[in-house]
């Protein structure tokens, strides 16, 4: 609360917000001596929320003025993302690898 020239004013702000996210992911390999290979694919699930409420009051000793803003907004995404590795066996100390992810695919 603040004091103003005729009154009194009181402004509040509130916000929630959710992210949520499952992912079901299966990959295979195979190896061939030093070397392994490996790919896989994952199904990703993302939902968002958020809520949000803004108030102001302004009260005075003739008059009460009020605004009240309420905003909600969700969404749900799918993604698909497959990826590909491979490793190699330099010794039994030491092993090299990458992973390549694909841009995801939404649908």
């Amino acid at each position: 609360m603040r004091d103003v020239a005729d009154g009194r004013e009181r402004f509040a702000y509130s916000s929630d917000a959710n992210f949520d996210q499952i992912a079901l992911t299966g990959s295979v390999g195979s190896s061939w001596g030093r070397w392994r290979l490996g790919a896989g694919v994952s199904l990703m699930e993302t939902d968002v929320s958020r809520n949000g409420v803004v108030s102001d009051r302004v009260s005075s000793a003739d008059s009460i003025n009020s605004v009240l803003v309420e905003g909600r907004a969700s969404g749900t995404a799918f993604h698909l993302r497959p990826l590909v590795g491979v490793q190699y066996d330099a010794s039994s100390h030491l092993r090299l690898g990458a992973m390549i992810y694909s841009l995801s695919y939404k649908f």
